[in-house]
């Protein structure tokens, strides 16, 4: 099982072909190194909204992903068709979630987008922007043999 619920949705992402880790995704440890932020997708984890489950095995977490633009206009459009590749590659099939997905080793019960992206950020100056996409994830706790 791995440890970091970020890194392997960071993983996913990358699988899927929506983001490149250092280039325009990164968790926030990752972003230590820079002075200036590039625009990017940045993760983050949230208080779990829950207790783990003692007898489904398995843990609760919010996760959030800010997408950051770069300066002007092609900043703003970019980071409008990212955060909508974010979002919607976490929505697939008709369930709108992520089902029953193994990362990294860890089976991830279900992956769900709470929110659509949501702007929580504008600067008019610099024409930068930031969107807010909500997860709550359920993580399986259990067996190994079972994941």
């Amino acid at each position: 099982m791995s440890d970091s619920i970020t890194e392997d949705l960071l993983v996913y992402l990358e699988e899927l072909g929506i983001v490149e880790r250092g280039v325009d995704a990164f968790t926030e440890a990752d972003l230590n190194g820079y002075r200036e932020r590039p625009a990017c997708a940045i993760i983050t984890m949230s208080t779990p909204p829950q207790e783990p489950s003692g007898t489904a095995d398995v843990d609760y977490h919010r996760i959030t992903f800010a997408v950051v633009s770069g300066m002007g206009e092609k900043g703003l459009t970019a980071t409008n068709s990212m955060a909508m590749a974010i979002y919607h590659g976490f929505r697939p099939g008709p369930m709108r979630a992520v089902l029953d997905e193994t990362i990294c080793g860890t089976l991830y019960k279900c992956i769900r987008p709470v929110t659509p992206p949501y702007q929580v950020n504008w600067d008019e100056e610099t024409r930068r922007v930031q969107y807010n996409i909500d997860l709550e994830v359920t993580r399986y706790i259990g067996e190994k043999a079972w994941a």
